[in-house]
């Protein structure tokens, strides 16, 4: 059941136009990662299902009623939405609960609510502290818990684990799944960070200029992107020439030979979908270097058809060649076909 559903939003900030008849909708209970560059409106689109920015065009609705028209709008605190902004921005003179039970109204519910929230993010026992006096991790767990306490209809999360270290962010972003799953949490998370937006939404957004430009699962969005732009805003891609015959038929560097004539264009693939072997009789590239991970590589290759293209092949640990060595590249997957045109 869509519940929330953004129809033709457009939204400015002076002669610009930051979101341009963008249209969205939001099952219940599903996270969705709204993915796209700095500067492609993800923030402003979060603003504005919040109430923080009137539209010019265009209706937002949240289960079923109209929040946002061009002549009407709903305030924020009339919204039930939850807001999870950058950096947590937790009130430093304010103890753990009671930056928790903030947005609470009713005061004889409001500590069993918080005890009941501080159970859901690991954090019982942390009730009179204050933010100074917790970790980044903890601080981020009491933002959650914040957003969460009201029991709201929609959890906004604005790019929450952008100032937090590699591995810290890694082990929240299981967390916070898992708190929202629990909490049967109606949710939208903006990021640019594309491991972040595959690895926790049930769907992605790709978003271009003001616009949602593809919206799907994980594996749909990864795998069948609707642009070169999408692919390589979910992924390490190569993007490379490539002419298609008039049978349909796609010739790339990878084809010992390619037709004459036929439609130009480009294929976009991954780095995991080429294999490499070492052969000095047979090679079609040569290593040219090769970035070693522990787990896996990216080894770079020098194409002996192109010498101008860069092709990068990852492998599985052990690694076991070395640049200057002649090899076997193959492509062993569907090829991602897009006319120039």
């Amino acid at each position: 059941m869509t519940f929330l559903q953004i129809d033709n939003l457009t939204t400015k900030f002076g002669n610009t136009t930051v979101l341009d008849s963008l249209n969205l909708n939001v099952e219940a209970g599903s996270l969705v990662s709204v993915l796209g560059p700095s500067g492609c409106g993800k923030s402003t689109l979060l603003r504005s299902i919040a109430g923080f920015v009137p539209p010019v065009s265009g209706t937002i609705r949240i289960a079923g009623k109209l929040m946002s028209v061009s002549s009407v709008l709903v305030p924020p605190e009339k919204r039930n939405i939850g807001y999870v902004p950058q950096e947590g921005a937790l009130f430093p003179h304010l103890t753990v609960e009671k930056n928790i039970s903030f947005g609470l109204k009713n005061d004889s519910e409001n500590k069993d609510r918080v005890s009941e929230i501080l159970k859901i993010v690991g954090l019982v026992g942390f009730e009179k502290r204050m933010p100074s006096q917790l970790s980044g991790g903890q601080q981020f767990r009491v933002a959650i818990a914040r957003a969460l306490a009201p029991k709201p209809a929609l959890v906004l999360l604005d790019e929450p684990f952008a100032a937090l270290d590699a591995e810290l962010r890694d082990d929240l972003r299981v967390e916070v799944k898992h708190i929202l799953t629990q909490t049967n949490a109606t949710a939208i998370l903006v990021t640019h960070d594309r491991e972040e937006a595959l690895v926790m939404a049930d769907y992605v957004a790709a978003m271009k200029n003001g616009r949602i430009i593809q919206f799907g699962t994980p594996h749909e969005v990864y795998n069948s992107p609707v642009q070169p732009d999408v692919a390589l805003s979910t992924g390490d891609s190569i993007v490379i020439p490539a002419i298609k015959d008039g049978k349909g038929k796609v010739f790339t560097i990878f084809d010992e030979s390619t037709p004459e004539n036929g439609v130009q264009g480009e294929v976009v693939i991954r780095p995991e979908e080429i294999s490499i072997t070492a052969d000095v009789n047979n090679f079609n590239a040569t290593i040219i270097e090769i970035e070693y991970f522990g787990h896996d590589a990216l080894v770079y290759l020098e194409m002996k058809k192109d010498l101008k293209s860069r092709i990068s092949s990852r492998i599985s640990a052990p690694i076991e060649f070395k640049v200057g060595q002649k090899v076997l590249a193959k492509h062993a997957a569907q090829l991602r076909w897009f006319s120039k045109n």
